[in-house]
């Protein structure tokens, strides 16, 4: 061993930290150097003469400061985390406010457009007036204009005391699940009683539900379209001729929609008869293409408007009917009496399943519909649970 393996092993020899063998070597090597032995009993001394140093009483509430302090710094961690928290909570809801914001400025925009439009078009008559104050109009032309003017004012009037005097619109719609011993005579005698009554099938699918040996029961899914006087007499015939065992019947008021969007059509007829007016009058091309335009997009709403009214009237006119038909086997036209207990079952358990199945869909639905209001409320409960939280701990 030489000199510089002897300084560093020198204090985990005195520690005690050395095997036998490199305890051997440093041993071996102090009792031949002078120097490296002076160096280790002036360490060794100076670690006697630390030990042999009385013991320090420590300063009087020494111990509890120290407590107090470092509970603070608990604290103040603490604290710090839950600002933390505060602050990203607050970030979130201020965001969901500002979606919301967006949400809600959007589904007023249109509103908010049309105003606009109707603005554009008054400022627009009362430039191109004072550009056609200098000259004169003429009286016949003042005089058709007035006429027209009483014209509108006679529509308007006309069109708000129809409103007055509105009927009612209801949607008749309805399901049917139903069961039948000849599925073929049934669907022979439901064709009739639909054509004679004005009405048809929408749609009509078929399929075998299983196969005996003399015979194959079917199954079908059938939409009807009948008008809304004879709606009920359809669903008493199929009371009549098959076992009804499931019966949704539903009537949908629809009148203020109706009327709404009525007025709402009214409204911007009215306002593309004024437009196209002054599209006449426009005398440069900027006026010209700028009035176009807005004809365009009016033109538009008008078209979905008139569309909307249409399908309300056809769905009012015609009412919906929807029968799911299963072919049973059996004797007589009491069929629950033919199922026996694995059926009834079967047909139970199945009912469940299907009525669980829309309770889910009715809640993920009602969920994402109302999520602008849940978000908030659940960051504000939030937000109060840790206050009332932390005053409880306090």
């Amino acid at each position: 061993m030489n000199c510089i393996e002897f300084s560093e092993l020198l204090f985990s020899y005195i520690e005690g930290e050395l095997n036998d063998s490199q305890k051997k070597l440093f041993e071996e090597h102090i009792k031949t150097c002078s120097s490296c032995e002076k160096e280790y009993k002036a360490y060794q001394k100076m670690i006697n003469d630390i030990h042999t140093l009385p013991m320090e009483e420590l300063p009087k509430g020494y111990c509890k400061r120290l407590h107090g302090k470092l509970e603070d710094a608990q604290i103040n961690k603490v604290r710090k985390k839950r600002n933390n928290y505060i602050k990203y909570i607050g970030i979130a809801a201020s965001c969901v406010l500002i979606v919301s914001a967006i949400y809600f400025a959007g589904n007023n925009f249109n509103g908010f457009n049309q105003n606009k439009a109707m603005e554009d078009s008054v400022n627009y008559d009362t430039g191109m007036n004072e550009k056609n104050s200098e000259t004169p109009m003429p009286a016949e032309n003042r005089e058709t204009t007035a006429d027209e003017n009483t014209n509108t004012m006679i529509a308007n009037q006309k069109s708000s005391f129809s409103i007055q005097e509105m009927e009612s619109k209801i949607i008749k719609s309805g399901r049917l699940d139903l069961q039948t011993l000849d599925f073929e005579k049934f669907i022979v005698e439901l064709n009739n009683v639909v054509r004679n009554n004005n009405g048809y099938f929408e749609y009509n699918e078929t399929s075998v539900r299983y196969k005996t040996e003399d015979k194959e029961y079917k199954n079908a899914s059938i939409k009807l379209r009948v008008p809304q006087e004879t709606f009920d007499d359809v669903v008493n015939f199929v009371d009549n001729q098959a076992e009804v065992y499931n019966r949704r019947v539903n009537e949908t008021d629809v009148t203020k929609e109706y009327y709404d969007t009525q007025n709402i059509l009214t409204n911007l007829q009215v306002q593309e008869n004024r437009l196209r007016e002054l599209y006449d009058k426009a005398a440069n091309i900027t006026d010209i293409l700028a009035l176009e335009n807005e004809i365009r997009r009016i033109r538009t709403e008008i078209d979905t408007y008139s569309i909307n009214l249409s399908n309300i009237d056809d769905r009012v006119n015609m009412a919906t009917l929807e029968l799911n038909i299963t072919e049973v086997e059996g004797k007589n036209i009491n069929i629950p009496t033919s199922k026996g207990l694995w059926g009834k079952s079967k047909e139970g358990f199945v009912r469940t399943v299907n009525n669980i199945i829309d309770f889910i869909e009715s809640i993920i639905v009602w969920i994402i519909s109302y999520l602008p209001v849940i978000i908030p409320l659940l960051i504000v409960g939030f937000i109060i649970f840790r206050v009332v939280k932390k005053r409880i701990s306090k």
